[in-house]
């Protein structure tokens, strides 16, 4: 019986480490959403109805982003994020700064996915 608990122990001592790691690597991935890129995209959103910015990240790679005020069945203002970069991801976020925060972190993990698997359109 006490291998059996051991084997149970290390298991859990290896999931908690896992877990802790995964945590680490997303907040590390995109660090803290700064006040003034908030305001900046909330003042675009009151001007034009959205934020968008468009960077070619890589050669003949290019990463276009946007927020928008979302348009679903929420009892509050939401916003849609939407990170096109080979693959399209979007998402909707209850709050601006949690908009930016996805928005950064989705357009992270499409640059990764493309560096470490190629386009989804190669053969």
């Amino acid at each position: 019986m006490e291998l059996f608990d051991e084997r149970y122990r290390k298991m859990a001592e290896h999931i908690i480490e896992r877990e802790r790691k995964t945590k680490d690597y997303f907040a590390d991935l995109v660090g803290p959403v700064g006040q003034e890129k908030v305001e900046e995209i909330r003042e675009a959103i009151s001007r034009q109805g959205f934020w968008g910015e468009t960077d070619e990240w890589r050669m003949f790679t290019y990463i276009a982003l946007r927020i928008e005020p979302s348009e679903g069945e929420h009892e509050t203002q939401w916003y849609r994020v939407i990170v096109r970069n080979d693959i399209e991801v979007t998402c909707e976020c209850p709050t601006l700064p949690r908009a930016v925060h996805f928005l950064r972190l989705l357009a992270q993990l499409t640059k990764d996915v493309l560096w470490t698997h190629g386009p989804s359109t190669w053969v």
